[in-house]
């Protein structure tokens, strides 16, 4: 009788997660990326000197699913040996010229005075919620046209290059937090706080506040952690990669699927591009964009121009302490600056007997205004913003570029991934397709949990 085989698609987070659940469930996994390295943006890389960074901030936070979390972390035992424990990843943010080490959200009172004024009563006038699917329109009938043209429009071109009213408003306003804004005083805030209308669209001043009102909540409250050991976030990765292989998956890296062969609704196999070999498949779960998929089941796929952001990454290791020694990362959303998100390794890895003041600093671009991001540039804006003394010197560092990395979210982009996830998906009845280009989670806690419960329900 011959035993049954599920084949992943896509080495990051959610395709390692996906085979370490499914190899309780078939005989033998198959999980296919094409870098060399799983991993994706996941990853740590190393600099002249032998010193490791993360390409990107990750800090690994819990699911509240047992089953999950155990995978992901290990038993008490491991997480108290392996794992620095965080709280909430104490974040801050940089807006006007000024830092606000308390939250992630925008401080709308740094505004010039008379700006903030008219922008706080238009927005305390606005009572009704906003069901518009564009930013521009979207802020401007919540936080108002006011704090839109100051606040949200230059952090948007900043980021995504695009005028607000070309996105749709569930990525670059709830992902990154621009929903909210900081206004009047702690005590008027948490009082308005109790009107729903209001709640949405107005931010805590304190983190001890938001903690509080999760408390109160009784909502569930992730535990943020850190790997202990020297080399990052690569660590979660080669530990869930070991477990995968201790569960006897076969990775196969520096290759894809050139073909899906299938007949009457039903995903028979898949011929790999590089080496050619075919392999049998009871069910596929493919975690990287559905359009591929398509164009390998030779599905016709509608030409869509689709827009990229390129992520340039610079790492600094200095010869004096960090001048922040609280915040694990932070947002900078002052338009004057091409930052945009700065990790601290010390105030991660406080353990550490020798630290090294390390941190990576990210700014997107354009594929062709990568060169122009240099990383003088990038050293210059970490000392203006205060989080390095103006005597450090620059024991080594080096520049990153990821192209295509960062999708420009535009109401093409949405609809262009919806359209693809569901015909890929209704295509064939024994596949799932899961994780971020699935268009229906961004965070990886909850594309973590999306292929947890479909798994479970499918095969138990």
């Amino acid at each position: 009788m011959r035993q049954s085989q599920a084949i992943v698609v896509g080495g990051g987070l959610a395709g390692i997660f996906g085979s370490i659940i499914l190899a309780d469930k078939f005989d033998s996994v198959y999980l296919i990326e094409r870098e060399p390295e799983c991993g994706g943006l996941l990853r740590s890389t190393l600099d002249n000197n032998q010193i490791p960074y993360d390409m990107g901030t990750h800090i690994p936070d819990t699911t509240n699913i047992p089953k999950i979390d155990q995978i992901l972390f290990g038993s008490k035992e491991e997480i108290q040996k392996d794992w620095t424990k965080l709280g909430n990843a104490k974040t801050g943010n940089f807006f006007a010229g000024k830092w606000n080490l308390e939250t992630a959200r925008v401080d709308a009172r740094l505004l010039p005075p008379k700006v903030y004024e008219r922008g706080t009563m238009e927005l305390l006038s606005l009572n009704q919620k906003s069901e518009e699917e564009d930013v521009l329109s979207y802020s401007s009938k919540t936080i108002g046209k006011i704090f839109t043209r100051e606040i949200i429009k230059p952090v948007i071109k900043k980021l995504y290059g695009a005028e607000i009213h070309e996105l749709t408003r569930n990525s670059p306003l709830s992902y990154l937090g621009l929903n909210q804004v900081m206004i009047l005083s702690p005590e008027t805030s948490n009082k308005l706080k109790e009107t729903p209308v209001y709640d949405e669209k107005i931010s805590y001043h304190t983190r001890a506040e938001y903690e509080a009102r999760i408390r109160r909540d009784n909502s569930p409250f992730p535990s943020f952690y850190y790997p202990k050991s020297a080399v990052g976030v690569q660590f979660w990765i080669d530990r869930l990669v070991k477990i995968a292989r201790d569960r006897n998956v076969t990775i196969i890296n520096n290759d894809y699927v050139s073909k899906i062969q299938h007949s009457s609704k039903k995903i028979e196999g898949i011929q790999l591009g590089n080496s050619g070999d075919t392999l049998e498949a009871d069910f596929l779960l493919w975690t990287v964009p559905p359009t591929l998929g398509l164009k390998s089941s030779n599905i016709q796929v509608p030409s869509v121009n689709l827009k990229f952001r390129t992520a340039n990454i610079f790492h600094f290791n200095y010869d004096k302490k960090l001048l922040n020694n609280e915040s694990t990362y932070l947002w900078n959303w002052d338009a004057e600056y091409k930052s945009f998100r700065i990790t601290l390794y010390p105030n991660m890895q406080p353990h550490v007997k020798k630290p090294l003041n390390r941190v990576t600093i990210e700014a997107l671009s354009s594929k062709e205004g990568a060169n122009k991001l240099t990383l003088s540039k990038m050293d210059e804006e970490l000392r203006r913003m205060g989080l390095v003394t103006p005597t450090a010197k620059i024991i080594s560092s080096f520049k990153q570029v990821e192209h295509n990395t960062f999708p420009v979210p535009t109401k093409q982009f949405h609809e262009s991934l919806k359209l693809n996830h569901e015909k890929l998906t209704n295509s064939f009845d024994n596949i799932f397709v899961a994780g971020r280009f699935s268009g229906k989670n961004w965070f990886h806690r909850d594309v973590i949990k999306e292929i947890f419960f479909e798994l479970e329900k499918r095969f138990d």
